[in-house]
């Protein structure tokens, strides 16, 4: 596998070249599926899941914290605002309830 050979050895082979360039790269890796488990059943490479998985953060889904949706709402709109050609004023509290 390409990415394991490129986390343990840190160098990739440029396509159709003959030499390696050393690299220095950090992976960022997200998922839904439980890889633990993928990894007990032989769903997932266990030597990749143990190189991938150094520092693991779990959050929750937002299903289970409504309560962050009118913040993040906000900031993504007053990004897409400045961005864009889009005026943004904020919500209606009516909008927010439902």
């Amino acid at each position: 596998m390409k990415l394991l050979r490129v986390m343990q050895d840190q160098e990739v082979r440029r396509v159709g070249s003959t030499t390696s360039v050393k690299v220095d790269v950090r992976i960022i890796a997200a998922t839904n599926r439980d890889l633990e488990q993928f990894v007990k059943e032989g769903k997932f490479r266990d030597d990749l899941y143990y190189r991938l998985n150094v520092v693991r953060i779990t959050l929750p889904s937002l299903i289970d914290r409504k309560e962050d949706i009118p913040m993040l709402a906000h900031h993504f709109l007053q990004k897409c605002a400045v961005e864009g050609p889009w005026r943004y004023a904020g919500f209606c509290r009516r909008r927010l309830r439902s």
